[in-house]
């Protein structure tokens, strides 16, 4: 099984939860932006597997200085807009390996090591995941509105 296909249907069974409650449709948006995603300049991807099945994976790809979240209500924090950043753009964790730390090794892994000092990241706010990226030192800085799209908090954090 191809790396997207294995991401695809594990990203259809956590994004299908509330608050997401994605569909066909958005795994499709997932496998689009994926495959694009991989060719773009520091990409970088973390799969956690039992037995031969993904059961977290976390991705994301460098961002040039300046660049920020599309729809955002606020400006890139100062610190971060002079210096390259590295977006988390997925991270899921299938609902039986939550609360065993898959999901934190994952994000410890994807971001170790990364030449850019600070990650950001778009979130809803009312998901699990929320709550824990702020206790894992993640600072909220804005809100993003895209039309069609549930308004998501938009995170960083340094990364080392």
């Amino acid at each position: 099984m191809a790396v997207a296909d294995e991401l695809a249907a594990l990203y259809a069974r956590v994004f299908a939860e509330p608050p997401y409650r994605e569909g066909p449709a958005d795994v499709r948006v997932f496998v689009r932006n994926y495959t694009e995603d991989v060719a773009h300049p520091g990409f970088g991807v973390v799969v956690a597997h039992d037995d031969g099945t993904a059961v977290g994976f976390g991705y994301g790809t460098a961002r040039r200085p300046g660049e920020w979240w599309p729809g955002c209500d606020a400006p890139p924090p100062p610190e971060i807009v002079e210096c390259p950043s590295f977006a988390v753009y997925e991270w899921a964790v299938d609902k039986p390996y939550r609360g065993r730390g898959v999901g934190r090794e994952i994000m410890v892994r994807l971001l170790a090591d990364r030449p850019e000092p600070w990650a950001t990241l778009a979130v809803h706010p009312h998901a699990d995941a929320y709550r824990i990226y702020i206790r894992a030192g993640w600072r909220q800085v804005g809100m993003s509105y895209i039309a069609d799209r549930p308004a998501m908090a938009v995170l960083i954090r340094r990364t080392s």
